[in-house]
């Protein structure tokens, strides 16, 4: 399966590429593997080390399931197995400085 892409910013920084790519895993249920690259520089051009970067949330919502994940940095990749069903799927960035970005635009996925 090909993996959906999805532009968004990141604390009001450079623009990232979120891909979340969908895995059948057993009949019931798929694998949500989501994948982020993090920003270099803030929105005012200054560089933004790995080490200001406190935590992600990847929010997850379907008709009947949802939930909401705080991967560390350095991970970069998230996996959540999720029941069958169409989920609408963002994710945001939390800094040292108690700043976060605004959600990023939702991807739609179908599980499997």
């Amino acid at each position: 399966m090909r993996p959906q892409c999805l532009e968004w910013m990141m604390l009001g920084m450079k623009r990232i590429v979120l891909s979340v790519l969908l895995v059948s895993n057993i009949a019931y249920s798929g694998t949500l593997v989501a994948n982020w690259t993090p920003p270099i520089k803030r929105e005012d051009g200054t560089t933004l080390p790995l080490s200001e970067i406190k935590s992600y949330s990847v929010r997850y919502k379907s008709e009947s399931t949802s939930g909401i994940r705080y991967p560390k940095p350095p991970l970069t990749t998230l996996e959540i197995i999720l029941p069958n069903g169409k989920y609408k799927v963002d994710m945001r960035a939390y800094d040292v400085y108690k700043l976060k970005s605004k959600w990023s635009e939702p991807l739609i996925i179908e599980a499997k």
